[in-house]
């Protein structure tokens, strides 16, 4: 069973205490999963926060932990978040009809 810990629906360093809260509620070694269900904004503190927590669990000896993605589709308008084939962080996209270079 893995135990969920829930990502602030806003989540920067003034909301770090909660996530750390949920984080630090059992043993590194647990399956965990990373509720991002509700997230609506995260700062690159917060991402790096859960990037963080997540390699403590792995050097801990404890399974990677999941992450689940927003369900507000707004949040997929960020180039931020992409497909699992492709890197986490990608060069923004051009919004005229120029292309980006390489």
């Amino acid at each position: 069973m893995s135990r969920v810990v829930e990502v602030p629906a806003w989540f920067d360093d003034r909301s770090f205490e909660q996530f750390a809260h949920s984080f630090s509620q059992g043993a590194l070694t647990d399956r965990m999963l990373f509720d991002a269900r509700a997230a609506q904004w995260a700062s690159p503190f917060g991402l790096i926060a859960m990037l963080t927590a997540a390699q403590a669990v792995r050097e801990a000896g404890g399974p990677a932990p999941v992450f689940t993605v927003p369900t507000i589709c707004s949040v997929f308008r960020s180039t931020m978040l992409t497909v699992a084939s492709r890197p986490l962080l990608t060069k923004p996209r051009p919004r005229s009809g120029a292309t980006a270079m390489p």
